[in-house]
């Protein structure tokens, strides 16, 4: 049926009908396309009136300025002063990055036992995760022993009490997750959601000899309701 007719005969019939709805366009046509709804989409730059996208927010006390005009194109582009274009600079790789001490010096702000922790974490990352994240990362290589070495350190469930856990405060729960992050999203990642929210279910809804014999594999329930929480099913894993 859309093949009887063209993009614009369906627009204007599917916006007429209150339907969102916009062509695919390329630059050019994106913008003749915003000029047709009234959007004024283009402004001129410098003495010379380059024509440039204008800002598509309008603000009533700080209107945007254009100071600059855009580049010119190829065939009318003056040549570069010293030739060739200075290429882009090179990606840092991870194993050359700081830790996160040198941009949040918290440290020494902290409680004695929430910078130990952090600490530790910061040393899990730097044997485990910092030199070789990068390869990993381009691979999309996961590395099954790195969690061996979390749990083993006592990362995960840091801030969960009981099972195992260490039960730790939460603002050394953020310190560890903030000095994995400095490394890596993903392992930050399996730290807290993985290794922490499906254990935060409020255990009152297990017997409290299951409680004590069991490792809790809670479903994650992300609700502000407690009712809500208990709601859900729970299976458990037996330790052996």
């Amino acid at each position: 049926m859309l093949a009887t007719a063209d993009a614009d005969h369906w627009f204007s019939v599917l916006t007429a009908a209150g339907v969102p709805a916009a062509p695919l366009n390329d630059i050019a046509g994106g913008v003749q396309f915003a000029a047709r709804l009234g959007l004024d989409p283009v402004t001129t730059v410098g003495p010379d009136a380059q024509p440039t996208v204008r800002h598509p927010v309008r603000y009533s006390r700080t209107p945007p300025s254009y100071r600059l005009a855009p580049p010119r194109s190829a065939s009318t582009a003056p040549p570069f002063a010293h030739g060739s274009p200075p290429p882009l600079p090179e990606r840092t790789p991870m194993s050359d990055l700081r830790p996160t001490e040198t941009l949040f010096p918290l440290l020494d702000r902290v409680p004695t036992a929430d910078a130990e922790w952090a600490l530790r974490a910061r040393r899990v990352v730097d044997e485990h995760v910092r030199a070789t994240i990068d390869d990993d990362a381009e691979l999309a290589r996961f590395r099954h022993e790195t969690v061996a070495a979390f749990a083993e350190a006592g990362l995960l469930g840091l801030h969960i009490s009981g099972y195992g856990c260490a039960g730790a405060s939460p603002l050394a729960y953020g310190l560890v997750c903030q000095e994995v992050e400095a490394v890596d999203s993903g392992w930050r990642t399996l730290l807290s959601v993985q290794g922490s929210s499906p254990w935060a279910r409020s255990p009152s809804s297990a017997p409290s000899s299951t409680s004590r014999s069991c490792c809790p594999a809670w479903p994650v329930a992300r609700s502000s309701d407690a009712s809500a929480s208990r709601s859900l099913p729970a299976a458990a894993t037996r330790r052996r």
